[in-house]
């Protein structure tokens, strides 16, 4: 799978053949993703969507302005390499508007760096629809995307492949953060990484 900011595409590596390319409505900077540990689903966030929707970017394409510009994932059905699914999407409305950048998958959970909002944790369910069980601000410089010096800061990325147990989030400004994450005592409703080691 690679990505090339407006669309995603899917090579056989064997034949070095091109299998299938897509997009999405409103794709601007897609450069990352991730498949489900089955392999039948595509993760993908939209590093510049969030500034398009708030306005803040004057290039952007067929997005209207708005202060409610929350990091959006896009969830593609890739079980047939050759007709990939219309995006379905993620709009986490839990964390104030930011914009999202790198995420993972571990097992039935999507780790994903959401800049100012912080590194998150999303369970996968059934439906390869997403919910948002935990989170990490390591910055608390920003509320919105709009009226923020820096909307770049905060989690750069969220690494979850080091132990069961262990998260590491990074950025340029406040350095490395590691997580101590206990997924299996989570409450039903959001909380919060039990420790910053």
């Amino acid at each position: 799978i690679f990505f090339a900011e407006t669309q995603i595409g899917i090579y056989d590596m064997m034949s070095r053949e091109l299998i299938s390319t897509f997009t999405y409505e409103g794709a601007t900077y897609v450069h990352q993703g991730w498949v489900s540990a089955d392999f039948t689903t595509l993760y993908a966030n939209d590093e510049m969507d969030e500034e398009c929707l708030s306005g803040t970017i004057p290039h952007c394409r067929n997005l209207s302005g708005s202060p409610d510009a929350y990091p959006n994932t896009r969830i593609f059905d890739i079980t047939s390499l050759e007709n990939v699914g219309k995006a379905r999407e993620f709009i986490n409305t839990r964390p104030h508007p930011s914009i999202d950048h790198n995420l993972y998958v571990k097992d039935s959970y999507v780790y994903s760096a959401n800049y100012e909002a912080g590194a998150r944790v999303y369970k996968i369910e059934n439906d390869y629809s997403l919910t948002d069980v935990a989170y990490f601000d390591v910055s608390n410089d920003c509320d919105d995307i709009v009226n923020c010096d820096d909307p770049y800061g905060g989690t750069w990325t969220h690494y979850p492949y080091s132990d069961p147990s262990i998260t590491i989030a990074s950025n340029g400004y406040y350095g490395l953060s590691v997580f101590h994450v206990r997924l299996d005592e989570m409450p039903s409703k959001t909380g919060l990484f039990t420790t910053q080691l």
